[in-house]
């Protein structure tokens, strides 16, 4: 691994989301229209809907990690508007929360989904 890459991830494992940071999240989800906070909920719902649905142990620790992620990539590119639907990008990394959550918050539950990653 290059001294970049290790860098870069040292970074994202440092990064902890700050007020700043999750309200430019509330912004984007809300794509302009201040929402109360209510397009955050719904995201959030949403997301540990899935995650319950595809039997991982820690729904709600995984949606929180999810909405993190996208915080993270909204400071690092300095995004303020997306092509992508917030909704849609949010599902792209809740793909990748599958494939690189701990395990401990995958397996647990039997049936199809989050036991089988793991």
């Amino acid at each position: 691994m290059s001294d970049f890459s290790a860098q870069k991830v040292d970074q994202k494992k440092d990064w902890s989301l700050t007020a700043h940071g999750f309200h430019r999240l509330l912004s984007w989800l809300d794509e302009g229209a201040n929402s109360d906070g209510q397009k955050y909920l719904e995201m959030r719902r949403r997301l540990v809907a899935y995650f319950d649905r595809k039997n991982c142990s820690a729904p709600n620790e995984l949606a929180d990690e999810t909405l993190n992620r996208v915080a993270r990539r909204l400071e690092e590119e300095n995004v303020t508007d997306s092509e992508t639907p917030a909704a849609r990008y949010c599902y792209i990394k809740l793909g990748n929360i599958l494939h690189t959550a701990t395990p401990r918050l995958l397996p647990v539950r039997t049936g199809s989904g989050c036991d089988r990653v793991g």
